[in-house]
């Protein structure tokens, strides 16, 4: 009787664990496909945000697809090229691809859509400087927080010179 308890009870934990684990790493692929679904969600809404704000023909779409296909081959290798460059090259570098891409967009767009491109490019970099303005102020929050407020305990003066001499005179030693 006490045997089959232990065993039955040996088999719900063993049955229980088991499935957690299962849940655990459904939930893990779970939340990988979903940042793989969100990545390429963006991808492709923020193109159809743009082709609608701008205006875009179906041929205009289809050219600005493939610069921007282009694009992203030439900046994957260009960060590898300049892998061991400083911090000052790399930025150099990427701002140069971003200045040709810009061009190769504007060459497709007519002045009003190239007016409005403008636009959204001056609002994603007031975007972007808002979010790094929030960033900095959180680091310098978080690095406030880490700092230790906790007074640090002092042996007061008279008392720091004769430590010693208090052992000696108590027997302690």
């Amino acid at each position: 009787m006490k045997t089959s308890i232990k065993l039955s009870a040996i088999t719900l934990i063993l049955l229980i664990f088991t499935a957690s684990l299962v849940r655990a790493q459904e939930q893990k692929n779970g939340i990988n496909q979903h940042k793989l679904q969100h990545k390429n969600m963006n991808k492709d809404s923020a193109f159809a945000k743009m082709s609608k704000r701008l205006n875009l023909s179906p041929y205009q779409e289809t050219k600005l697809k493939v610069i921007l296909k282009q694009n992203r081959n030439e900046m994957k290798s260009l960060k590898a090229s300049v892998k061991n460059a400083t911090k000052e090259e790399k930025r150099k570098a990427v701002h140069a691809q971003m200045y040709k891409n810009d061009e190769r967009v504007k060459q497709v767009l007519n002045e009003q859509q190239k007016t409005e491109y403008d636009k959204m490019k001056a609002e994603r970099k007031a975007k972007i400087k808002k979010r790094r303005e929030v960033h900095k102020a959180d680091k310098k929050r978080d690095a406030n927080r880490n700092k230790s407020t906790a007074p640090t305990e002092t042996i007061p003066a008279p008392y720091e010179e004769n430590i010693d001499d208090d052992i000696l005179d108590d027997g302690i030693l």
